[in-house]
């Protein structure tokens, strides 16, 4: 064999492996952000709520979710799953999944999903939170309580 061959072939197996490794991280990006829209489905009380972000930190790590305070006496959990090392490649669309717990005075105030593609992020909020009627249909299984429809866009009250 000559070496333009053995170089095409050496050059053919690094791109198929390059791909799948490529796959593979995608698949798991993937299972994570299902994982932490489900997560936020979960959570309808301050206890679900420690109990999940808990579960999230012993999984991914301290830093996974991220703790601030804002003026007022909200204090939240932001947490972020997003594929950018492959965005930067120019392979896929930048994407990711945010989602944000806020808690004031020992109460669970709002669980806020946040599904960005792109340049075009859409929200949905869990809780007594406003979000666009189109996005309200795209998110059904974030959320369980009554919908209503107003001039406003759409107040999804827990049930």
């Amino acid at each position: 064999m000559n070496r333009r061959a053995l170089f095409l072939i050496l050059l053919v197996a690094g791109g198929v492996l390059s791909a799948l490794r490529t796959i593979a991280y995608l698949a798991h990006i993937h299972a994570l952000a299902s994982a932490l829209i489900t997560s936020a489905g979960e959570i309808r009380t301050k206890a679900d709520a420690e109990r999940e972000i808990a579960a999230w930190r012993k999984r991914s790590g301290k830093e996974f979710w991220m703790e601030s305070d804002s003026p007022g006496g909200d204090h939240n959990y932001d947490a972020q799953v997003a594929n950018l090392p492959v965005a930067r490649l120019h392979i896929a669309e930048p994407t990711g999944v945010t989602v944000g717990v806020t808690m004031r005075d020992g109460e669970l105030r709002s669980v806020t999903v946040i599904d960005s593609v792109g340049r075009c992020p859409r929200s949905v909020g869990v809780g007594p939170r406003m979000v666009r009627r189109e996005d309200a249909e795209s998110f059904p299984y974030v959320w369980q309580g009554k919908i209503i429809r107003d001039h406003r866009g759409i107040s999804i009250v827990p049930s």
